[in-house]
């Protein structure tokens, strides 16, 4: 998984403790994600994946190119294919 850090927020240098809250609740989300017992992906409303977990990856053998966030279905169907 691969969330957004406070570095790539554009608020993080306007506000620097804003920018350590970000970067805290990031690690929490990511440690949350990583540690579910059941496979997760995400796909936002143009279709493109937000988020995938390495259990939703192991489960369906994707390697990290077809797990990044704006990846298509069709791009992770036809891995799962070849």
């Amino acid at each position: 998984m691969v969330p957004m850090t406070a570095a790539q927020d554009p608020r993080a240098a306007r506000d620097p403790e804003g920018a350590r809250a970000i970067e805290l609740q990031s690690m929490r989300f990511t440690a949350a994600v990583d540690n579910m017992q059941q496979g997760l992906c995400m796909f936002d409303a143009n279709h493109r994946l937000v988020i995938c977990n390495a259990l939703d990856a192991r489960l369906y053998d994707l390697p990290p190119e077809v797990t990044q966030p704006g990846t298509l279905p069709d791009d992770i169907v036809t891995h799962r294919l070849a």
